[in-house]
């Protein structure tokens, strides 16, 4: 199998998911899918499919150069994801965190 069929499998995936947002948004848009988390959980979910893509090749594939270069491309993409899901969170606390605090102008 040639690392085409893998990378077709992870816009496969992506749009499969996209399609299941879509679906579940059509009711007046449930809370959940608007929460401050939902960058973080798209991000997760893309980093997750990477990895299967990179699985699968690992399992499926012969092992030529083609096959080993897309598994790297795969897995450097599941990592640029994993970092931006981790950098994403972290603003999002950070973000919670100054709209739970109670900042007051300073004295004049």
């Amino acid at each position: 199998m040639g690392s085409a069929i893998f990378g077709w499998l992870v816009v496969i995936l992506i749009g499969i998911e996209f399609g299941v947002v879509a679906y579940l948004r059509r009711d007046r848009y449930p809370r959940f899918l608007f929460s401050a988390w939902a960058p973080v959980l798209y991000l997760a979910m893309i980093a997750g499919d990477c990895l299967l893509a990179a699985l699968l090749s690992a399992l499926l594939g012969a092992s030529t150069e083609d096959v080993s270069n897309g598994r790297t491309t795969l897995l450097t993409a599941a990592l640029v994801a994993g970092l931006l899901a981790g950098v994403v969170a972290l603003l999002t606390l950070f973000f919670q965190w100054v709209l739970r605090t109670n900042i007051t102008d300073p004295p004049e």
